[in-house]
């Protein structure tokens, strides 16, 4: 056998090998990083029902004004996020620094920054006065579908533009499991909002016992 033949069977098998453990490797980052963004959306779920019935318990039972309700939580989070981003950001790989110089290169990121405040602003009055007006139940079903637009939207952007990253392609059988699950959703929204002399009396039972009513007496009582 020639040596050189051996010297090269050994380097690709050594070469393979390596790129066998950082393949494995970085599909053990990738759902450890999965895991971690899953557990942070369940407690940013968890976070927000609460935040939404402590809303309407101020604003309904208390007579407390929406927008000056929308500003304190507003200085709150100013007050409180500022200390904790600039105290942890470097811990997750974000400079400060690095972000205020990539903020303030441009007049368009700027004009942008600006212009997704307001936005932010402007969603948070009307949810809080949806709140206001029906409950933090009506609020959070119907904020639901907006993922129905979001998943529309991507398909149409697929397939009128072909862009992969913005768009998404419709999916056999993933996509009508996804359509399956909004239907579900929809028609839990009406059974929910239906009159009760239409619906039968167990279900009018089970909907009075989760009924938001129920819930917030709970904390009033």
């Amino acid at each position: 056998n020639d040596p050189l033949d051996a010297s090269t069977n050994i380097t690709t098998n050594d070469e393979s090998g390596l790129s066998d453990n950082y393949t494995g490797t970085n599909t053990n980052s990738a759902n450890y990083n999965r895991l971690i963004g899953d557990v942070l959306i369940i407690g940013q779920c968890i976070m927000s029902i609460i935040q939404d019935m402590a809303e309407e318990i101020f604003m309904q039972e208390s007579d407390f004004p929406p927008t000056l309700l929308l500003g304190m939580e507003g200085c709150f989070g100013l007050l409180f996020g500022l200390p904790f981003y600039f105290t942890f950001a470097s811990h997750f790989g974000e400079s400060p620094q690095e972000t205020w110089v990539q903020i303030t290169s441009s007049t368009f990121n700027i004009c942008y920054m600006i212009s997704l405040t307001c936005l932010f602003t402007i969603t948070g009055i009307f949810n809080i006065a949806a709140t206001n007006v029906t409950s933090s139940m009506t609020r959070n079903v119907w904020k639901n579908f907006r993922t129905v637009l979001v998943w529309g939207l991507g398909l149409i952007i697929y397939y009128v533009t072909g862009n992969v990253e913005l768009g998404e392609e419709w999916r056999i059988p993933n996509s009508f499991f996804v359509l399956f699950g909004f239907l579900v959703m929809l028609c839990g929204a009406y059974l929910y909002y239906r009159n009760d002399d239409d619906l039968p009396d167990w279900f009018v039972k089970v909907k009075g016992y989760f009924g938001c009513g129920r819930i917030r007496g709970y904390f009033i009582s």
